[in-house]
């Protein structure tokens, strides 16, 4: 991610160099933000800095405010240049619209414009991977690495690529070849707690939820992660103290559509073994946190799923109405809703 971009304030270019650096080379969202708030604050019509506070806030699940960013982003495009153009228009769509398809093509026409360009691929990388694109999202994840071998966040892209296609052992090596260039991340240790979980290492994964415990934007999800582990081994207990450890975490970030969407699906998970009162108790605390996206969305499939229809029925109806295009809610969401509510009603 190279600094072409377009504003008038050297203070304020100078911010968002070093929220580049956060962002791209450390791979640190939680540092990123404050640069990028900085040189907004310096140069209030810095296009490029609102879309990278966006992507940003994207990583850390905070949907909401990465769409408020890139909305004056997208508002602010006529000042940039072509290439800033086709960026900020094809995040807008990922973000703001939550149209995947849209957001495909014009990642796709945006790595076909500047093919040495690492951002389209980065980006492809989170446009495939949600579509359920495994074998594009490694091939992108592939491409961002071969661009600029420097960044961190392609590195963590490649590992988590390789997971997704069950190539464990070259997700462990391309953690090794990017800690030997003296490349790491704060987001190495969630990834490969994956691989280790896959791998039924339980000592890795001890080691690497040591090594995230701690660290802003990462001690909330590495939480959660624990509370997965602890689900799919039958600890329930353990697993709702975990997640509710894991959304004070991310509570006492600012990051409380993250906090939602823990507690939301911790009671999606509670429902399906069964566990109902727990799983109301758990989403009605998911939408006393946050009027999220993801949250709301787990909150109705676990609320459907525990008999309480009208109340999914609403969080269903507001989804549908707030989120016209998004793929997701359109096409994850309200089917699962209405799923869970028919298995309810037999």
């Amino acid at each position: 991610m190279l600094f072409r971009s377009t504003t008038p304030s050297l203070e304020a270019l100078q911010a968002y160099g070093l929220g580049i650096q956060a962002y791209d080379v450390t791979n640190d969202y939680a540092a990123a933000i404050p640069l990028f708030q900085r040189a907004v604050s310096l140069d209030p019509n810095f296009a490029m800095a609102y879309l990278r506070l966006g992507q940003s806030y994207q990583p850390l699940s905070e949907l909401a405010r990465a769409a408020e960013s890139t909305r004056k982003a997208y508002e602010l495009r006529g000042r940039t240049s072509e290439r800033e153009k086709l960026e900020i228009s094809s995040f807008y769509e990922t973000i703001v619209t939550g149209n995947l398809e849209a957001a495909r093509t014009s990642y796709e026409l945006f790595a076909q414009t500047y093919p040495r360009d690492e951002d389209p691929q980065v980006f492809l990388w989170v446009t495939y991977f949600a579509l359920g694109d495994y074998d594009r999202a490694h091939l992108a994840a592939q491409q961002a690495v071969s661009l600029n071998s420097a960044s961190s966040n392609n590195y963590v892209s490649l590992i988590y690529a390789d997971q997704w296609i069950d190539r464990l052992d070259e997700a462990k090596a391309a953690a090794q070849e990017a800690r030997a260039k003296h490349v790491d991340s704060p987001w190495f240790p969630l990834v490969l707690y994956n691989v280790d979980f896959l791998e039924h290492d339980s000592a890795g994964m001890e080691r690497e939820a040591a090594n995230a415990i701690g660290k802003p934007g990462v001690d909330d999800q590495i939480l959660f992660l624990e509370s997965e582990t602890a689900a799919d081994g039958g600890e329930f207990s353990k697993s709702r103290e975990l997640s509710r450890r894991a959304a004070d975490s991310a509570q006492r970030t600012g990051e409380e559509e993250t906090a939602a969407e823990y507690l939301g699906h911790t009671a999606v998970r509670e429902a399906l073994v069964g566990k109902m009162d727990w799983a109301k108790q758990e989403a009605k605390a998911a939408i006393m946190r946050a009027n999220s996206r993801q949250g709301n969305g787990f909150s109705a499939i676990a609320l459907a799923l525990a008999g309480d229809s009208a109340q999914a029925a609403r969080l269903s109806d507001d989804l549908r109405k707030n989120f016209p295009a998004d793929t997701i809610v359109q096409y994850d969401y309200l089917p699962m809703i209405r799923a869970a509510t028919a298995l309810r009603s037999g």
